[in-house]
């Protein structure tokens, strides 16, 4: 199943919330983080994972086109990034995120002194929140780099297996196909 978010679906999805009522969109539960915001995508609703999880081969990047890998589990779609050159992360997708985020632990590793970082009022299922906001020199997923990416900066739980969200502001910068059978993202930019 392809799934491809632009502009134009994110309108008519808005407009289908319109039209239906928010209610008991609102607060979809992410099963890793609590609530969760409206939007966001739960895939194993639609595409249960498999028990054990193979990546598929990848496909070798094109010049508009960068494949990156995915690994599913029951709960969400994990993709590796690199953060200002340094050593691979783990994140996961969130169409439903209006930032991209990152754990205190890795804004602190990377150097951010959020001490004097701008913050950020975010409205969440819980209600609203301030947040530090930092910008990352880059972001590569799978030899793709964006630069100047703006991340919100949150505590994360030590036991969850990924360090940040790839939210919508780096999603809405490209056209983004969502590939679950070949385990894959798709990455092309709009220029």
């Amino acid at each position: 199943m392809n799934l491809q978010l632009s502009l134009k679906h994110w309108l008519v999805a808005a407009i289908l919330l319109c039209a239906v009522g928010l209610n008991g969109l609102l607060f979809l539960q992410n099963p890793y983080m609590g609530s969760a915001s409206a939007g966001e995508i739960q895939m194993s609703a639609y595409h249960p994972a498999p028990e054990k999880v193979k990546l598929h081969p990848m496909r070798p990047a094109s010049k508009t086109q960068v494949f990156v890998p995915l690994e599913k589990d029951e709960r969400a779609l994990m993709l590796e990034a690199k953060l200002n050159g340094q050593k691979p992360v783990t994140f996961i997708l969130d169409t439903g995120a209006t930032y991209t985020s990152i754990s205190t632990d890795l804004a602190e590793k990377l150097g951010y002194d959020l001490t004097t970082a701008p913050r950020v009022s975010i409205t969440t299922a819980n209600g609203r929140v301030s947040m530090p906001k930092v910008v990352l020199r880059s972001l590569t997923l799978n030899g793709y780099t964006a630069y100047n990416v703006e991340a919100t900066v949150m505590p994360m739980p030590k036991h969850i297996p990924f360090t940040g969200l790839l939210g919508l502001n780096f999603v809405k910068r490209h056209r983004v196909t969502i590939d679950l059978d070949a385990q894959h993202l798709v990455i092309e930019p709009t220029l």
